[in-house]
């Protein structure tokens, strides 16, 4: 009986799945339950801060909303965020919307490149869990400049991105 040889493992192809990075919990936290009506007073807003249990937040990512009709001043951002910094692992003021897309925007631009340098990389595609397309856009146009060549898609079936000399 012939061997069966995993090409795919044996070609030096590196295969980058943005899948590997979807977060495990996301929540969504209205800032106006820490403030007792709709007028923040800075002294009492950062004693309900410091009293704050941010435990459920744990290497959570984290969208920060706020009713409109409160006006917030433009410190309360920084200052929740700050906070929240100690366990959270990405933070967002704002819509939920928008928060695996941004958070996605955050693991792009500090995802190292270094191993990728001057290699085969495979943008792994056809993910289970919803990455979104612009996640893929910015690897895509991180990676470019720097690898030997970049697909997109499964090692069987593969797009090509790029190649370089």
């Amino acid at each position: 009986m012939e061997e069966i040889v995993n090409r795919v493992a044996n070609s030096g192809l590196l295969v980058l799945d943005l899948e590997d990075f979807f977060p495990i919990k996301t929540v969504v936290f209205p800032v106006e339950s820490l403030i007792d009506g709709p007028v923040l007073r800075e002294k009492e807003f950062r004693a309900a801060l410091a009293a704050w249990d941010i435990t459920p937040f744990q290497n959570a990512v984290v969208s920060v909303t706020t009713d409109e009709q409160w006006i917030v001043p433009l410190w309360l951002p920084a200052l929740v965020s700050a906070h929240l910094a100690k366990v959270a692992l990405f933070v967002l003021w704002g819509s939920s919307e928008n928060l695996i897309e941004a958070y996605y925007a955050d693991v792009v631009s500090r995802l190292s490149i270094t191993p990728y340098r001057g290699q085969t990389v495979l943008l792994k595609g056809c993910s289970t869990k919803p990455v979104p397309e612009s996640a893929y856009a910015a690897m895509a146009f991180r990676l470019a400049p720097h690898v030997k060549s970049l697909m997109y898609g499964e090692a069987c079936s593969t797009v090509p991105l790029c190649k370089n000399k």
